[in-house]
């Protein structure tokens, strides 16, 4: 989608106030000044967001709006005066400090990967000739939409509780944009994706592309504290794998504000146990230079005091830490083989409490 086309879902992070596409020479804008960390802004744009206050503007890189509060234009004879963004901001820190490497990857995959290899994120359903003859029964059959290998009980939990998405407008929080991809082959009227990685944003889109539905999808560049859509303007958002990065007890009070009245969020996660503690120091994290911050009782908390019907599982005791390590070592299951694995090692740890209780594969999900 244009910018245009979605302006009006859009609003500044820090204030929430609405904004609109303005035309604005690099040498009248500058960005704000920020501490503690290295990154450098994404700076001034030849076009930009413009709050409804024209006090300040945001960046607009490739019909990608920068939506991150740091990043942040004024008018250069402001930048002294308006006071200073710390990084170290729970809000913002980890999204910075791991910036420069998800940028990185994203980018390298852009430039160096033929369409099949990026289709490939969206697993078994990028070899299937005839989507739409499964849209309307999405998520099943299970071993065509769902693609988390390790989570793949948990994934199709999740996405059962948003189903159906026919029409409905859609956000995926955090990323590469395959769930939001797919939510547009399942028949969404237009998803988006939210992340704080420009390199993840533009992948995004460029998946959309492959699968023809970019006519529906719009990367947006920001972080799940702040999440920069209006009020209740969403019917369902969904995390794979990224809850973890973000503080929860403001992601669960924006995931809240922007759900329509019963709109749903659904995500998968890991969850801390013994197991993965003892994985990592083992065999290392499945991605270098980010961190690994397994969800606990603690973290989960906020989400559960603002979402009160929520639902929390847990899947995948033991087995999914020997495929993991596997998977370390260059040895690969298919998604439907993962499926088969994970059920039954729920059923070997269900009768004796370990499945529920040391479930490395957590699917959270409620309603507002």
């Amino acid at each position: 989608m244009k910018l245009a086309q979605i302006i009006d879902y859009l609003v500044c992070p820090a204030e929430r106030t609405s904004l609109k596409i303005a035309e604005a020479g690099m040498d009248e804008l500058a960005p704000i000044s920020r501490t503690g960390a290295k990154t450098k802004p994404f700076g001034a744009t030849q076009r930009v967001l413009v709050a409804a206050n024209g006090d300040y503007a945001y960046p607009v890189i490739d019909d990608i709006p920068i939506l991150l509060a740091p990043e942040k234009l004024v008018a250069k004879e402001r930048t002294a005066t308006h006071p200073a963004i710390d990084l170290k901001n729970p809000k913002y820190e980890e999204a910075y400090e791991e910036m420069e490497a998800y940028n990185a990857v994203g980018e390298k995959r852009l430039k160096t990967s033929s369409a099949e290899q990026i289709n490939a994120v969206m697993g078994p359903l990028a070899g299937f000739d005839d989507i739409a003859s499964i849209a309307d029964s999405f998520p099943e059959p299970a071993n065509i939409w769902i693609d988390a290998k390790h989570d793949s009980i948990s994934q199709l939990e999740a996405y059962q509780y948003l189903a159906p998405i026919k029409d409905k407008i859609f956000l995926q929080l955090g990323g590469s944009g395959s769930h939001a991809v797919k939510a547009l082959l399942a028949g969404a009227d237009k998803a988006f994706l939210v992340t704080p990685m420009l390199g993840e944003a533009k992948y995004a889109l460029q998946l959309a592309k492959n699968f023809g539905v970019e006519d529906r999808m719009a990367s947006v560049l920001g972080v799940g504290e702040e999440i920069p859509f209006a009020n209740e303007s969403l019917d369902c958002i969904y995390s794979g794998g990224c809850f973890h990065h973000m503080r929860l007890d403001y992601a669960a009070a924006q995931m809240h504000m922007v759900l329509k009245k019963g709109g749903r969020f659904s995500g998968v996660d890991p969850w801390k146990t013994p197991l993965h503690t003892i994985g990592t120091r083992i065999i290392g994290k499945r991605e270098t230079n980010v961190h690994c911050r397994p969800i606990t009782p603690q973290r989960l908390a906020p989400m559960q005091a603002k979402f009160q019907d929520m639902i929390i599982n847990r899947h995948g005791p033991v087995l999914r830490y020997g495929f993991l390590a596997m998977e370390k070592a260059g040895l690969s299951l298919s998604t439907p083989a993962m499926m088969k694995i994970t059920r039954l090692d729920d059923q070997l740890g269900r009768p004796f409490g370990i499945t529920d209780n040391f479930g490395g594969s957590l699917v959270i999900a409620g309603t507002k």
